[in-house]
């Protein structure tokens, strides 16, 4: 009997293992805009380290931004009509950096620049300076439950950039 069992169980914890060496599939649905990164838009460069931001916050606007996606699966928007607003009257934090994607009749607010980039952006450069961003990547859940977005960020060339360079305190 005891031979019966372990047999049994080494079988099974055998075919455990067998699936775990196959692929398995993705529970999420990805879109990619190209290939390449985004090219910044003209009299700008990327920002250092931020190529590839997820945006904060989506799961707290997921109507939103399953409309956002669906214009952008369809082809009704580029990647590119990504606005960045700074909320400097934002109760929760003076820095925060709103993400809305424009579609044609209307915005979508998908969610924030992660804390950590948009404190860097504030204590960095003067709250007047630019910002510009594209889209890198997005999808969703396929239960439909959560999405993501990635961008890359954009500030003025170091020549056009010098005049909102915050000095040291």
């Amino acid at each position: 009997m005891l031979k019966l069992l372990r047999a049994l169980l080494g079988r099974s914890k055998k075919s455990q293992r067998d699936n775990e060496d196959l692929p398995q599939e993705s529970q999420w649905i990805r879109w990619k805009p190209n290939v390449q990164p985004p090219a910044a838009p003209s009299g700008f460069v990327n920002l250092t380290g931020a190529t590839d931001v997820a945006v904060a916050g989506t799961s707290y606007r997921l109507d939103e931004c399953k409309v956002a996606i669906s214009a952008l699966k369809g082809g009704r928007v580029n990647a590119d009509t990504v606005s960045l607003i700074r909320e400097t009257d934002n109760p929760e934090d003076e820095n925060a950096v709103r993400v809305v994607v424009n579609l044609r009749h209307r915005t979508c607010h998908i969610g924030y620049l992660p804390r950590d980039i948009a404190d860097r952006i504030a204590h960095e450069f003067a709250k007047e300076m630019p910002l510009e961003a594209a889209l890198r990547e997005w999808g969703q859940k396929k239960s439909g439950d959560a999405v993501f977005f990635k961008l890359s960020l954009f500030v003025p060339s170091a020549k056009n950039r010098r005049k909102f360079i915050r000095k040291a305190e």
